[in-house]
């Protein structure tokens, strides 16, 4: 499968963003927490967020800074976050549709530029990492976090698993993003643009899936890489890729998966 337009890429998450609000976000708001911790936020702390979704890393971060400014290119999440925002009663989160490659701010306005596995999608990463940098005082923190590759990631383990058990004829791309699942180009490509004293550490945490079926909502329905995908699909090829993916997670003898993510840290 070819790599997305940005137009594509931003319909993709329109499209799955209430089913990634409700079947993902759970999961993965388990390293916005490693991601706010690592950035060290404090109460004076103006906190830039982008490629937000659906808010787990500016929630968490509006507990502890003064503002967070949440961006993201589908106007589909902002608006979800939006909601997610006023229902929490936070008075202090911000949330701008706009693309990560052209931040539309002024130089040195944040002390912290945060991304949850969000500037991993963005077509031109080096562009992203570039404009976090430009935004972000001298010694403003930098904290982003991208997937580790399987077998250290269930959730892409079990999805390419299936998809070469029940559709043996197709064969996967990985998406762009998987680059980054070496952590020495996570490292190159952030010190690249202008961040220093850059680490990278690996984190590990389990999804709170109970059943099949919401396993299977969030790895392949809520994705925006994998549920496109699936819809360009015949009914019965669909219905074959869910059947195998339950007699894997069957085998498995746990619905609960885990998945390896690397978070990588720097300085302005």
């Amino acid at each position: 499968m070819d790599e997305p337009t940005p137009e594509q890429l931003a319909g993709n998450w329109n499209h799955v963003a209430r089913l990634y609000a409700q079947n993902i976000d759970p999961a993965t708001a388990h390293y916005a927490v490693d991601v706010v911790e690592l950035a060290a936020v404090a109460a004076t702390d103006r906190v830039l967020d982008v490629a937000s979704g659906y808010g787990a890393v500016t929630l968490l971060a509006a507990q502890r800074a003064t503002e967070v400014v949440a961006v993201d290119f589908s106007s589909e999440m902002c608006a979800a976050l939006r909601e997610r925002s006023d229902s929490a009663g936070t008075d202090n989160v911000v949330v701008r549709e706009m693309d990560a490659q052209a931040l539309d701010f002024p130089d040195d306005v944040f002390d912290a530029a945060l991304s949850s596995f969000g500037v991993m999608i963005v077509p031109d990463r080096s562009e992203a990492f570039a404009e976090m940098a430009r935004v972000t005082r001298p010694g403003g923190h930098l904290v982003v976090s991208s997937w580790q590759p399987p077998p250290h990631n269930d959730w892409m383990e079990i999805f390419l698993e299936t998809v070469s058990t029940a559709l043996p004829d197709v064969t996967p791309t990985p998406p762009k993003f998987m680059e980054l699942a070496d952590p020495s180009r996570l490292r190159s490509e952030v010190e690249a643009a202008g961040w220093g004293d850059v680490d990278v550490v690996g984190v590990t945490h389990q999804a709170p899936w109970e059943e099949v079926d919401t396993a299977w909502a969030a790895i392949a329905e809520s994705n925006p890489v994998f549920g496109p995908m699936l819809e360009q699909l015949p009914a019965e090829a669909v219905a074959r890729l869910r059947s195998t993916f339950d007699e894997i997670l069957e085998s498995r003898g746990d619905v609960g998966v885990s998945a390896g993510a690397w978070v990588a840290s720097g300085r302005a």
